[in-house]
C-alpha cells in the first residue's frame, strides 16, 4: 500500500469538570506501516480525562477504500515502543522512555471492529479446544483440557482462589469452554457465566451436565450484562483473559460495577504490555492467540489499567505472572520440551522473569 502523507491538527476537546483544551494530534495517514498484529491497540483514555466522541472525526484525510475506521487514543511512550523507525513520534526520552509531551496525543485509524466478528472468531476455534484428542465432549476430553491447562498456566488456580467462594454468587465473564467454570461449582459457588460464543458455551453447558454439576449460563455480550443479569447480585466477578478481546473494554467493566455487590471483589486477568510475550509479537516471533487473526488484544500497561477501572474499582493488587516455557512444534503434539534458553535459567531465575515480564496481568479491585 501506498504510504499517505501524515497530517498535523488541532481540534478541542472537553474535559470532564474543566474548561475545554487544545489538543494539538498529529493523524498518520492510512498507509502507514504499523506491526501486523495488535499490539498497538492500546487504547489509553488518558486518566479518563478525553471523550473520543468530542474528537473532531477527520474522515477526509482517508482514502474511501480503506473502509469504515474508528479513532483510537494512543499514548506517545507506547507508541515509540511499538511503532515501526518510519513511523515513530519524535519524543524526548527520560531514563530510555518516551514521553509525550503535555498536550499532545497520537490518534491512528483503524477498521471497525464488531462484537459478531469477535463471536465467529471464538465460535470457530473456542480457547484451549485442542487440549485433548480425547472425543470432544467425553468425559476424558473435559478430564486432559482441566489437566493441560492448569499444567500450562498453574497460577490460575492460586488466582481464582475457587474454595473461597464457596457459598458465594460468582460471575464469570467469558467462561470459555468451562475449566475454571466447573472448578467455582465444584467448589460450591453460585456459579453463573456470560459468554458470547455459542459453541464455547454449549461445552460448558455439556461439561456441567457430564459431572453433574448446576449453574446459570446466558448467551451474551459482556458489554450489555444487564440486559440479562439482575444488578448488584454478585460477590465475585471473574474474568480470565477475555475483556482484552471486546471492542468497548470498558463498557464490560461499567457493566460489571453495575452487577457486583458493594463489598465484592472482582479479579480479571488482561494481557500485559510489558512482557516477553509482546517483545516476541512486536519482533515477528509470535501471536496473542493460538490461531491467527484474532480480530482484537489489547495489551495493558498498570496505567491503562488504573485508567480502564476509573472510578469503578480501586486496584487492590496487580501482578503479572505466566511466560510460556515450551517449543511450540513440540507442544502442539502434546510434548512439554522447554525452549533451552528458558530450561537454561534457575527456577528461581524464570519466576522473576514472569513476575517481571509475564503475559498475564492478574488484577484484583475492589468496587468504590
Amino acid at each position: 500500500m501506498q504510504r499517505r502523507r501524515d497530517d498535523d491538527t488541532s481540534v478541542t476537546a472537553c474535559m470532564p469538570g474543566a474548561s475545554p483544551t487544545i489538543l494539538h494530534l498529529r493523524v498518520l495517514g492510512s498507509g502507514s506501516t504499523l506491526p501486523g498484529l495488535l499490539v498497538v491497540r492500546q487504547l489509553l483514555t488518558l486518566a479518563a480525562a478525553i471523550d473520543a466522541d468530542e474528537i473532531v472525526r477527520r474522515r477526509s484525510l482517508w482514502n474511501e477504500a480503506t473502509g469504515p475506521l474508528t479513532w483510537a487514543i494512543y499514548d506517545r511512550s507506547a507508541l515509540h515502543r511499538v511503532l515501526p523507525s518510519a513511523t515513530k513520534p519524535n519524543v524526548q526520552s527520560r531514563g530510555g522512555v518516551g514521553h509525550m509531551t503535555s498536550s499532545e496525543v497520537l490518534i491512528l485509524p483503524e477498521r471497525n471492529i464488531d462484537i459478531a466478528t469477535v463471536q465467529e472468531y471464538w465460535d470457530r476455534r473456542p480457547c484451549n479446544i485442542r487440549h485433548s484428542v480425547a472425543e470432544i465432549g467425553s468425559t476424558e476430553y473435559f478430564n486432559d483440557v482441566e489437566e493441560r491447562k492448569y499444567f500450562v498456566e498453574p497460577h490460575i488456580p492460586g488466582f481464582a482462589l475457587f474454595e473461597r467462594w464457596a457459598g458465594k454468587r460468582v460471575l464469570e465473564i467469558g467462561c470459555g469452554i468451562g475449566t475454571d467454570a466447573v472448578n467455582f461449582a465444584r467448589a460450591g459457588a453460585d456459579y453463573t457465566a456470560v459468554e458470547l460464543s455459542e459453541v464455547s458455551l454449549a461445552l460448558t453447558r455439556s461439561r456441567f451436565a457430564t459431572f453433574g454439576l448446576t449453574g446459570t449460563f446466558y448467551n451474551a455480550n459482556a458489554e450489555q450484562l444487564t440486559a440479562v443479569i439482575e444488578q448488584q447480585n454478585f460477590d465475585l466477578v471473574y474474568s480470565f483473559g477475555v475483556i482484552h478481546h471486546t471492542p468497548n473494554q470498558r463498557a464490560v467493566l461499567e457493566q460489571a460495577r453495575r452487577v457486583i455487590r458493594d463489598d465484592g471483589e472482582l479479579r480479571i486477568m488482561l494481557y500485559a504490555q510489558n512482557s516477553w510475550k509482546a517483545i516476541m509479537i512486536e519482533a515477528g516471533f509470535d501471536q496473542p492467540e493460538a490461531q491467527t487473526g484474532c480480530p482484537i488484544a489489547t495489551l495493558y500497561t498498570r496505567e491503562m489499567i488504573d485508567n480502564l477501572l476509573h472510578g469503578l474499582f480501586r486496584v487492590t493488587s496487580a501482578e503479572q505472572a505466566h511466560i510460556f516455557p515450551y517449543r511450540i512444534d513440540k507442544y502442539i503434539r502434546y510434548e512439554y520440551e522447554v525452549e533451552r534458553w528458558f530450561a537454561a535459567m534457575p527456577p528461581d531465575m524464570f519466576k522473576a522473569l514472569e513476575r517481571r515480564l509475564g503475559w498475564h496481568y492478574l488484577i484484583v479491585a475492589e468496587p468504590i
